[in-house]
């Protein structure tokens, strides 16, 4: 039996209506912690600045597609680091996870994540 536990969600400024970070977790609660310790500097200082809505738009997917689905939504909306778009994610759970050359060639990810 597949283990379908894992979610993937947003977070988008209330200010601007944008997008800034997509995860996926297990943890029901992941979505909605705060703190300096469990985000990135960027992710602190947007939330310092403005309010944002949770959303979670994927549930009961199993870890790799929860990964992948995380993945492909940042390869889309683009993270700020790159001038590729509004997220201020580092890297996705898919491309540090092992499953990156076993399951999925994804060619259009920036050279230095390949």
């Amino acid at each position: 039996m597949k283990d379908n536990k894992h979610m993937v969600y947003t977070h988008t400024r209330n200010d601007t209506n944008e997008v800034f970070y997509v995860g996926c977790t297990q943890d029901k609660n992941r979505p909605y912690r705060k703190g300096s310790n469990d985000r990135n500097s960027t992710w602190n200082d947007i939330v310092s600045q403005t309010d944002y809505t949770v959303d979670i738009p994927y549930k009961n997917l199993s870890e790799r597609d929860a990964y992948e689905l995380e993945s492909r939504m940042i390869l889309t909306i683009g993270r700020m680091d790159l001038g590729t778009g509004t997220l201020c994610n580092k890297q996705s759970k898919w491309i540090k996870s092992n499953f990156k050359a076993k399951v999925l060639r994804v060619t259009s990810l920036p050279p230095n994540e390949r």
